[in-house]
């Protein structure tokens, strides 16, 4: 079995699995392959609002989605700035080290953060969640993470978005590692800002924000007593000066105007990604991702590993192992990657040497690239001393996915 498979040696490509950046297809690769071009070039422009609208049928909504440069976490960060006021409320859902960002932006920002910590690893109770909001009605704002990359737990964001919809907050979601991985309905979750970024489940690359905006979060912006304190991710001017206005659009200025300039080539390399997404078909790699998330946690289990998360409630895109007592998970970490050719990433803050992380995310959601993981971690384990049972892993690894 093992002798069939490659065990990665130095003259292979680097197999990527950590939970973002992920591995891109040679389509995504070949459509930045192009010369410079000007951001207000009607070729570019018209491929823009293309790639707007290729997401809104990946995110399923209607809303605006604003494409910006920076990553995740600047697209948190400019939702918060546009949507929370000094002194204004906002309950933040504590799950995690990513949810617990989002409360320390709230508070850079001038925020005043209700926490709600819940145990990581497990599901947040929603009943707490409403009765917080119940309990404070002066609360504006709700964050909270989908997937959270750090412990590889899904939270309910569409029974949280239920809650919110009946009080005058907004609800703002973290979508960045599961987007494109798994069915998430903007509109019918109603989340009023939900965040992405192209370098995970959708196939991208790293470089630009992505931000839907609903109806509500559209007027809270525009009622706001101060300003944003940012002028270039204050996502009110997307409206101002970019959206059409048979699209919504208000278009202060007469026409249409790049509030900050987009990166244009990882752009290209998005819409590409997008249109993968889609000639696959949505509900396919939906299964796809559900399919290795099984595959790579009962080829664990398979090993004598233990999964960090309730695995009722494991993430599509990563799974997130504890690191077996006594063994120094960066030296596994290291061995996986010299000796194998196979990157995963560590714990991180309180979970640090205490949690390694597998992304199977967009193009490393396949049968091959779970079966290299496995066989690199398994036998890297054995490597650092502690015995793992790699033919185990992968006859377990192809018995799911045959089931499947």
């Amino acid at each position: 079995m093992t002798r069939s498979l490659s065990l990665g040696t130095s003259n292979e490509k680097l197999l990527l699995m950590t939970p973002g950046p992920t591995e891109v297809s040679g389509r995504v690769i070949r459509a930045m392959m192009r010369p410079a071009i000007h951001h207000n070039d009607p070729r570019f422009v018209k491929l823009f609002d293309e790639t707007e609208e290729l997401l809104q049928k990946i995110f399923r909504t209607q809303n605006h989605v604003v494409l910006f440069p920076g990553s995740g976490r600047v697209g948190m960060e400019a939702s918060i700035l546009s949507l929370v006021e000094p002194g204004d409320k906002v309950l933040n859902v504590i799950s995690g080290v990513f949810s617990r960002w989002f409360r320390d932006i709230v508070k850079r920002h001038g925020g005043y953060s209700v926490e709600l910590n819940f145990d990581w690893g497990k599901s947040v109770d929603t009943d707490k969640i409403a009765e917080a909001l119940e309990a404070d009605r002066d609360i504006r704002a709700v964050t909270v993470v989908h997937s959270e990359t750090s412990t590889g737990a899904l939270n309910p964001v569409q029974e949280i978005g239920r809650i919110v919809e009946r009080h005058e907050a907004v609800l703002i979601a973290d979508t960045i590692s599961s987007m494109g991985g798994v069915d998430i309905p903007v509109d019918d979750w109603k989340i009023d800002a939900c965040i992405t970024a192209p370098q995970k489940c959708l196939g991208g690359l790293i470089g630009l924000s992505i931000v839907s905006v609903g109806e509500k979060a559209w007027e809270r912006m525009a009622k706001r007593k101060t300003p944003a304190d940012s002028y270039a991710f204050d996502l009110y001017k997307w409206k101002q000066s970019w959206f059409p206005k048979e699209k919504g659009g208000l278009l202060i200025k007469g026409r249409r105007s790049f509030p900050v300039l987009p990166p244009t080539h990882v752009t290209y390399a998005l819409n590409e990604a997008c249109k993968e997404a889609l000639e696959e078909g949505l509900e396919k790699r939906f299964r796809r991702h559900t399919i290795a998330s099984k595959a790579t946690c009962e080829a664990l289990k398979a090993m004598g590993l233990e999964i960090y998360p309730d695995e009722s409630i494991t993430a599509p895109g990563v799974t997130v192992l504890k690191t077996p007592q006594g063994v120094d998970d960066a030296n596994v970490r290291r061995t996986m990657q010299n000796d194998f050719q196979v990157m995963v990433a560590g714990g991180m803050e309180e979970l640090s040497g205490k949690t390694i992380r597998i992304g199977h995310m967009a193009n490393t959601a396949e049968k091959s690239c779970i079966l290299r993981t496995i066989y690199a971690l398994g036998h890297a384990l054995n490597l650092n001393g502690h015995r793992s049972d790699v033919d185990e892993g992968l006859n377990r690894v192809l018995e799911v996915f045959k089931e499947a």
